[in-house]
């Protein structure tokens, strides 16, 4: 069962997908963060970078939908969404094949110089591409910069992912992994 640290963090990702702002997630909602996501990365329709977002974001979509929408209504709510969370991070295997995995593609579109680490600007655009600004994009980076190199590798990457999805430890930097958080509740402490 997810603490009210976890569904907070999930509540707060489902925001980040949530484009057009309307308390759901349907497909075009994953359709316009392709388009931010190519408009960031300066990939135009066609090209094999824009291909490849759009390949890899409906994938996830139609997993979402296929996996969630319990009711058949074409569209995501967030006790659906937080279900599947649930239901994915209670199973053994669940984070390691579903959530793992996805971040690890997540990263290699964030690295867009494809040299395996992630720049400050990467991940600005990251979260430019998700409408969130960039004084949290460089706090959060700092944060999760945990060796001070000026990059973020795959490992520090993934263990803040890992942080996001699993731990309840209100301090944790990997909270922020989708921006920051809004101030935690009592109940999370």
């Amino acid at each position: 069962m997810l603490s009210a640290l976890q569904r907070q963090k999930l509540e707060h990702f489902f925001g980040v997908f949530d484009t057009d702002h309307d308390g759901y997630l349907e497909r075009s909602d994953f359709e316009s963060l392709v388009q931010n996501l190519a408009a960031v990365r300066g990939a135009s329709p066609g090209s094999p970078d824009y291909d490849d977002l759009h390949s890899l974001w409906m994938m996830v979509w139609d997993q979402l939908e296929k996996e969630s929408d319990v009711n058949r209504d074409d569209i995501v709510s967030p006790d659906e969404w937080c279900n599947l969370a649930d239901q994915i991070l209670s199973s053994g295997d669940g984070y390691a094949t579903v959530m793992n995995a996805i971040g690890l593609r997540t990263f290699d579109q964030i690295d867009g110089d494809g040299d395996g680490e992630i720049t400050p600007d990467e991940w600005a655009a990251f979260y430019a591409a998700h409408e969130i600004d960039r004084a949290a994009a460089d706090e959060v980076f700092e944060q999760f910069d945990t060796d001070h190199d000026g990059r973020l590798s795959r490992e520090e990457t993934m263990d803040r992912l890992h942080e996001f999805f699993n731990s309840d430890d209100p301090s944790a930097p990997g909270n922020s992994f989708f921006g920051r958080l809004p101030q935690l509740s009592e109940r999370s402490s």
